[in-house]
């Protein structure tokens, strides 16, 4: 591969990576996507509402709302501004570790029915379990 093609290629990449985490229009993409991988995993009726997000991604993000409701539509979790701080180098090691978290008027709200359970435990899914531990990591896996 010659020394242009791999400029244009990577000048491409930055562009792509500039529209992605700068722009509202890239924002809202991520905003989708966190929101329908979160929501896949919750029992059906359960839903995660993200508002919208800011700052640059790279090494952190700002959500203006976040708010969880459980599979009867009660609200089980809100907070208002969240601002979250990362290393991005964590990524590379495919961890992330949190430097800096604010929340702006956190609610939780946490009830036990009469038969016993709790109305947080009907948020998401149980984790499966796992049949075959794969040995080392893939991309997706992180330590938070």
């Amino acid at each position: 591969m010659s020394a242009g093609v791999l400029l244009v290629l990577i000048a491409l990449a930055v562009g792509v990576g500039v529209i992605v985490t700068r722009t509202p229009f890239g924002r809202e993409q991520i905003r989708r996507v966190v929101e329908g991988r979160v929501g896949a995993g919750m029992r059906d009726g359960g839903s995660l509402h993200i508002g919208r997000i800011s700052g640059g991604l790279l090494t952190g993000f700002t959500l203006d709302t976040i708010a969880v409701r459980d599979a009867d539509g009660q609200l089980v979790f809100s907070a208002g501004r969240t601002t979250v701080e990362y290393d991005p180098r964590d990524l590379l090691d495919r961890r992330l570790l949190i430097k800096y978290l604010e929340i702006d008027h956190p609610y939780v709200h946490i009830v036990q029915h009469e038969d016993g359970s709790w109305n947080y435990r009907s948020v998401f899914r149980e984790a499966r379990q796992q049949v075959e531990r794969r040995v080392g990591r893939k991309f997706g896996d992180y330590v938070v």
